[in-house]
C-alpha cells in the first residue's frame, strides 16, 4: 500500500514539474513573487550578462519580471543600460540571429519591426516573436519608449496566445 501512494505522489510530482515552462535557466512561468526574486538574487551574477556574442549583452531587468501573483514573463534589457536608435537594431538582429541558428523559428513578425522610428510614432503591440524548438515558449524583440530602446522578453507560447486573443477582441471590439 506504502508503494502505491509512494508512486502516485512521485506521479504527480513528476506532472507538475513537467506542466512548468521553463522560460530562462532557473525561472519557471508560475514560479511565485518569492521564488523568483530568490532565484534572481541567489544567481545575480548568471542574469547580469548574458553573451550573444558581436558585443550584444542582456540581463534580466528586476524590476520588469513580469511578476502579479505568479510568473509569466522575464523581461531584459541591455547589461550596459539603455540602448536605443542604431545600436538597439544591432542588438535585436544579433539576437534574432543567435535564436534561429538555435532552432528557433518566426511565430509572428512585425513587418516595420527592425525600423526603430516607426515604433515611436504607431505604437506597435509586437515586434518579431520567435518560438522555441519544442514549441513551449515565445522569445519577443521589440522596441519600447519614444527613444526605441530595444527589449527582449520571454513568456509561454500558452500566455501569448492568451495576450494575442484579448487584444484581438479589443480591437473587434472598438471597431477598428
Amino acid at each position: 500500500m506504502k508503494r502505491i501512494a509512494i508512486t502516485i505522489v512521485l506521479l504527480l510530482i513528476t506532472i507538475t514539474l513537467s506542466a512548468q515552462v521553463q522560460l530562462y535557466e532557473g525561472f519557471y512561468e508560475g514560479m511565485t513573487k518569492k521564488e523568483s526574486k530568490k532565484e534572481l538574487s541567489q544567481n545575480k551574477d548568471k542574469y547580469s550578462v548574458i553573451d550573444f556574442g558581436k558585443g550584444v549583452e542582456w540581463k534580466i531587468f528586476k524590476p520588469g519580471l513580469g511578476i502579479t501573483d505568479e510568473l509569466y514573463e522575464l523581461h531584459f534589457l541591455s547589461s550596459q543600460g539603455y540602448v536605443s536608435g542604431q545600436n538597439a537594431l544591432v542588438y535585436l538582429e544579433t539576437t534574432a540571429d543567435v535564436l534561429k541558428n538555435m532552432g528557433y523559428t518566426v511565430y509572428l513578425e512585425n513587418e516595420n519591426w527592425k525600423y526603430p522610428h516607426y515604433w515611436a510614432v504607431k505604437q506597435y503591440t509586437h515586434g518579431l516573436m520567435l518560438i522555441d524548438p519544442k514549441k513551449t515558449k515565445i522569445v519577443h524583440l521589440y522596441y519600447s519608449g519614444t527613444i526605441t530602446i530595444a527589449r527582449m522578453t520571454i513568456q509561454s507560447l500558452k500566455y501569448t496566445e492568451q495576450q494575442l486573443a484579448e487584444s484581438n477582441n479589443k480591437e473587434e471590439v472598438s471597431g477598428f
